[in-house]
């Protein structure tokens, strides 16, 4: 069972939608315990519902409908609100719509967090915004604050601007 999962959803070919994935990536540099897993969800919706089962802690990175570049961070009931921020499509399914269909499922996780940065373009093929890509910092010490919350340590196993190893 894996007690707390970190999990970056969005559209790595659509810019700033990236950006929890980016985060994902700032945090390779750090080893967290056993019981911590990592997963790039990217656009997988409702494929991700398994990967809810078991999970006590779930920290969500994702883009947000905030002001560009500005870093927020939400817990329990207000998670869901703030992850319906953006539909590529009619097909698309938000992932508060993963977590009302865990929690009709008795799948939810008792704590929820999300950080999230603003988008400033949604482009096919565009790189993340400077505006998203100067807050990856402040996003990743948010990240370790609400894992440090939790009473998760993480330990950094790289210098910045080092190489990202395998998040384990």
């Amino acid at each position: 069972m894996t007690a707390t999962l970190v999990l970056a959803i969005g559209n790595t070919l659509m810019g700033d939608d990236a950006i929890g994935q980016a985060i994902l990536e700032a945090l390779q540099d750090y080893h967290f315990t056993p019981e911590v897993a990592c997963l790039d969800g990217g656009t997988q919706g409702l494929y991700l519902l398994p990967c809810l089962e078991g999970v006590r802690r779930l920290l969500i990175l994702d883009a947000t409908d905030d002001p560009p570049g500005t870093v927020s961070f939400w817990q329990q009931d207000a998670v869901p609100r703030r992850l319906h921020a953006k539909k590529l499509s009619a097909h698309d399914v938000f992932f508060d719509e993963v977590l009302a269909l865990a929690a009709l499922l008795g799948q939810l996780p008792e704590e929820l967090a999300l950080v999230g940065v603003g988008m400033e373009r949604l482009t096919l093929g565009a790189e993340l915004s400077e505006s998203v890509r100067a807050a990856i910092p402040e996003a990743t010490e948010k990240a370790l604050a609400a894992l440090a919350a939790w009473q998760i340590s993480a330990a950094r196993t790289k210098p910045p601007c080092a190489a990202a190893s395998p998040c384990r």
